[in-house]
């Protein structure tokens, strides 16, 4: 109780009026502690830790995603009047493909910062014990021999072994449509610059034509990711559901004590001001 003795002593030096429904709610604030520090040791605790930490990778990618698609999204032309206008002007250009190759380059860092701190991860939580013991082979279906998924990462190691590559910007009318193209191609000539592409990702790049929207590509991307670490958070709570439970189990039982403290304002000697 030597804590609960310390805190009395402050309320006195504070001149906080101690009363048994103060010393009541001190007790409550020391199980508070107590239940925390309980937490904090826990092996559910340690474990729902490195997941977490494990899943800024994942965060990363989506942000650095987001950012590129909304400043396509930004830029994209509202109505024909507004093509026309860009068309006959080229000022514009030049900072938007700076932000873009920028963009371009983060997304492409993330994708392979998340392939290299899931392989570790696996490796650490799960191989040894085979919890997740179709891992490998979703991997080798959804990424190792994609060619989309090859090229995304292949265009990752242009961008830091060689240079960043150039990248244009798409933009016209469809007469027959009425519709507005607006895409960020990069030109079959400018990846053939680089020779160092993995062999999944040089079919992706024979099938692609003369230019590779980027903008398609990377939203494909994306879908790919999402459709994976779905399927891995939900193998993930299998295994560590007791883990889960623990937590819930805590988290009530601080809502619990939260409540039972209660919000209310302590009394003083000191003379209130009027």
């Amino acid at each position: 109780m030597g804590l609960l003795n310390w805190l009395r002593t402050c309320c006195k030096k504070e001149k906080i009026v101690t009363t048994p429904e103060l010393d009541e709610r001190l007790k409550k604030m020391l199980t508070r502690i107590e239940v925390v520090e309980a937490w904090r040791e826990s092996d559910a605790c340690k474990t729902l830790t490195k997941i977490k930490v494990f899943e800024l990778s994942l965060s990363v990618f989506h942000r650095n995603y987001g950012e590129w698609e909304r400043y396509i999204e930004e830029l994209r032309p509202k109505d024909h009047k507004e093509v026309l206008y860009r068309m006959q002007t080229s000022q514009w250009v030049e900072e938007y493909l700076v932000e873009i190759t920028r963009l371009m380059h983060n997304v492409t860092a993330g994708a392979m910062t998340l392939v290299d701190t899931t392989r570790v991860f696996y490796n650490e939580m799960y191989k040894e014990s085979g919890a997740i013991d179709k891992y490998q082979e979703e991997i080798n279906k959804r990424f190792s021999t994609d060619p989309l998924a090859r090229f995304v990462i292949g265009l990752r190691q242009f961008c830091q072994h060689v240079r960043l590559p150039l990248v244009f910007v798409g933009l016209g009318l469809e007469f027959g449509t009425r519709g507005i193209t607006w895409s960020i191609p990069i030109s079959k000539a400018e990846v053939d610059k680089f020779s160092g592409w993995p062999s999944d990702a040089k079919k992706f790049i024979a099938n692609a034509g003369n230019n590779i929207d980027l903008v398609d590509v990377f939203a494909q991307y994306k879908q790919k990711i999402e459709d994976f670490y779905g399927w891995f958070k939900a193998e993930q709570d299998k295994v560590h559901a007791e883990a889960i439970t623990t937590r819930d189990a805590f988290t009530a039982r601080m809502k619990e004590l939260a409540e039972a403290t209660g919000p209310e304002k302590l009394e003083t000697d000191t003379p209130s001001e009027e």
